[in-house]
This record gives structure tokens, C-alpha cells and sequence, in this order.
């Protein structure tokens, strides 16, 4: 396996197209992460293959991402997610 150097890492982190990137991907984990999404209406076997390939594609995007994503870093909400979330829970 190819391992990325500490100076490309510093690189990509310093490009603001990288840091678009970067939140792009930390939605996607974030969506894979949560529950939201599913169809309860089918067979709970059917629920569980969907669980699963949700869990199994989020920890190959960390596995993948690790070395140039710190997940642990949380963002302060952009004022359109707040709004959006709002509006899910009808606030």
C-alpha cells in the first residue's frame, strides 16, 4: 500500500479546494452515519443489509481518509444546516 507523506498531507490540508473536499466528505459520513434514510417499510433482513452496507461504506471512507481527515475535529453547523435542521424537527 502506498502511504502518503507527512509533506503531500500538508499540502493537500493548505488547499482551499481540498478543504471543500474535506467537508464534502465529513457530510457523506456524517449522512452514512446517521439513520435517517431508510426505508422501515421493508423486511427487517432487508433493513439490517442496509445497515450494514452503510456501516461498511463508512469505515472504508475513514479507513481511506484517515491520514488526511481529522474526524474527531467537530465544525460549528453552517447557518443553512441549522436552518435545514430546524425545519426536519419543525423548529
Amino acid at each position: 500500500m502506498t502511504n502518503l507523506s507527512p509533506e503531500l498531507i500538508k499540502k493537500l490540508k493548505k488547499d482551499t479546494d481540498f478543504q471543500l473536499f474535506q467537508d464534502y466528505i465529513i457530510e457523506v459520513i456524517g449522512e452514512l452515519d446517521s439513520l435517517g434514510g431508510f426505508d422501515t417499510k421493508v423486511k427487517n433482513e432487508q433493513l439490517g443489509e442496509q445497515l450494514r452496507a452503510r456501516v461498511i461504506a463508512r469505515d472504508k471512507l475513514y479507513e481511506i481518509l484517515r491520514p488526511l481527515i481529522n474526524f474527531q475535529e467537530k465544525k460549528e453547523p453552517t447557518e443553512k444546516q441549522k436552518k435545514e435542521a430546524g425545519e426536519k424537527y419543525g423548529l
